[in-house]
């Protein structure tokens, strides 16, 4: 997976009708299109190069979705961006038993990073 991989995710989100992706008042969906082009390749890569390959995987998944997530490089869709790179590192490094999680607790946890699950 590259920058332009993650990028192209982020992307693909934008172009879906099925999901909302948050367009700020006044922008258009191409201004946002290139906005998420303009994010530069050395941020993203940087969660590979940084990357903590020693740590147990279930650590690494943590953390790289942390970095995806908690750096939000995109306007939106950090959360979906980071879940679906996540799943295909896992796919591609033929980690497939845990491509399928629940979704529930995904859904739960990025309720809770956006300080939605708080009282």
């Amino acid at each position: 997976m590259s920058p332009g991989d993650i990028r192209s995710v982020n992307l693909e989100l934008l172009k879906r009708d099925d999901t909302p992706y948050d367009i700020p008042p006044g922008r258009t969906k191409l201004a946002v299109r290139k906005r998420v082009r303009r994010v530069p390749d050395g941020d993203l890569q940087r969660l590979f190069e940084e990357f903590p390959i020693e740590q147990p995987l279930r650590n690494q998944c943590a953390l790289r979705f942390h970095a995806v997530a908690g750096n939000h490089f995109f306007p939106d869709a950090n959360h979906r961006t980071a879940v679906t790179t996540l799943r295909e590192i896992i796919t591609q490094n033929a980690l497939d038993e845990y491509v399928t999680w629940p979704t529930e607790p995904l859904v739960d946890a990025i309720k809770e990073s956006n300080g939605f699950g708080r009282q």
